[in-house]
């Protein structure tokens, strides 16, 4: 996700990545964790003490990244979470995440929501380029389970504007965690020119917004026999 592409005031506009790919920052990762967290432990919490509440703890142990890229979200989710699963479009990233030793296979998440009944979380920083009907289905498929995965959406503010999203808005109201920062998604200091929120449904706040925490970076919990040292 960036602004990337906006039209400059002569008229050109920055040409977008290829596949719209923009790896995410870990101080932007790591609100989102802690508030996943909190969220997970009050579900489960509620469960024991009202057997009608969802059973959320019958969802797969797992955090899913449709759009993984290199695996920087599912690297700092890692042993919080659940399992980390990762897909991608591109090879090229796949075998990144593979290094990092995560699970993440090729595939186009844009063509199938499959996923989204693997996993109690669905986390990912998606292309923004034609997101819109996207996010709109996956809601959809979401809203029609029994038991609903939490869903964690880096976006621009902006995607809260149009007319074109309002029905997805008042259909399927989310939090919005605003972080108080804009994000350098270039590698090269320059931020975006528009600020960024993780979009959440299934938090328990959806239709309120809040400022995202700032929180150190998340370190990844060691897995049995693993180092957190990144693999080169």
């Amino acid at each position: 996700m960036s602004s990337t592409g906006r039209k400059k005031r002569d008229g050109s506009r920055s040409k977008r990545r290829q596949h719209d790919y923009y790896p995410t920052p870990e101080w932007v990762i790591a609100p989102i964790v802690d508030h996943l967290i909190g969220v997970a432990s009050d579900k489960l919490a509620r469960e024991d003490i009202d057997r009608g509440a969802e059973r959320f703890s019958e969802l797969p142990m797992a955090v899913i990244d449709p759009f993984a890229g290199d695996g920087s979200i599912l690297h700092c989710v890692a042993g919080w979470l659940g399992q980390p699963i990762g897909y991608d479009i591109d090879k090229k990233r796949v075998r990144q995440c593979q290094r990092k030793k995560i699970p993440c296979k090729r595939r186009d998440s844009f063509k199938s929501l499959g996923y989204l009944e693997e996993a109690q979380f669905l986390v990912t920083n998606p292309p923004y380029k034609d997101i819109t009907g996207w996010i709109y289905g996956l809601l959809e498929a979401r809203a029609r389970m029994d038991v609903k995965p939490i869903v964690a959406l880096l976006l621009p503010i902006p995607f809260f504007e149009s007319k074109a999203r309002q029905r997805l808005h008042l259909e399927h109201p989310s939090h919005a965690m605003i972080l108080s920062e804009r994000i350098s998604f270039t590698g090269n200091g320059k931020t975006d020119s528009v600020g960024s929120a993780w979009f959440v449904w299934g938090d328990g706040l959806e239709g309120q917004w809040s400022i995202a925490r700032a929180v150190k970076p998340v370190k990844p919990r060691k897995r049995k026999g693993e180092s957190n040292a990144v693999p080169t």
